[in-house]
């Protein structure tokens, strides 16, 4: 029988995962995303098992930790990154892909921010644009990079943060 393969979610966490980040499982072991296989003795070979292992009293929290199945197409909420500052047109750019993203992804609601963030005051600086970013790139389980996100300062700490944060990157 084949070990299980596939991602798991965790919802509530103890001190060795972290909540909301989704982690490969590769041949039975839980990895993080530099490969190192968490200290747990148990293999699963399919994702009952996982559950089983998380479980007191069938809710799943084991030490605190609520698990879940990840699966891409269970996808919410998408935030779209990309180059703002110093693009003329990065407004329909936005809306673009914000109308492809609800086409692909049927009943994902989709976080434009460049939408969102038009209506800030004038006053407002780079730094309090990044925070109210990160703060809508935090409620989502998707991040779509556009063309162009590596040139962006902005993009490429939305993108790190989403990383970090086991946010799926489209």
């Amino acid at each position: 029988m084949k070990r299980y393969n596939g991602k798991v979610r965790f919802l509530e966490t103890d001190i060795n995962f972290t909540a909301g980040k989704i982690y490969e499982i590769k041949d039975g072991k839980i990895a993080n995303d530099r490969g190192e296989k968490f200290p747990l003795y148990d293999e699963f070979w399919n994702f009952e098992q996982v559950k089983e292992y998380f479980a007191v009293n069938g809710q799943y929290d084991k030490q605190g930790i609520l698990v879940e199945e990840y699966n891409p197409s269970t996808l919410k909420k998408v935030y779209i990154s990309g180059p703002i500052t110093g693009t003329k047109d990065y407004l329909e750019k936005f809306e673009d892909i914000e109308t492809a993203l609800v086409l692909v992804h049927q009943g994902v609601e989709v976080i434009n921010p460049a939408k969102v963030n038009a209506n800030l005051p004038e006053s407002t600086t780079w730094e309090e644009y990044m925070r109210m970013s990160l703060c809508m790139l935090s409620m989502c389980d998707g991040i779509y990079m556009m063309e162009g996100w590596q040139q962006s300062r902005g993009a490429n700490l939305e993108y790190a943060y989403a990383k970090g944060m086991g946010i799926m990157v489209l």
